[in-house]
């Protein structure tokens, strides 16, 4: 799942989640939300 948002003309802000979980073996899940500014000049 992702969502983007323009700040300005420039700037944008992405957030984005992730999740995964092992399908065989010990449990394991793993989530990840990342947070990226990208900036233009």
């Amino acid at each position: 799942m992702s969502l983007a948002y323009a700040l300005d003309r420039n700037a944008t802000v992405n957030l984005r989640w992730m999740s995964a979980s092992a399908i065989d073996g010990p449990p394991l899940a793993i989530d990840v939300l990342q947070l990226n500014l990208n900036l233009r000049f």
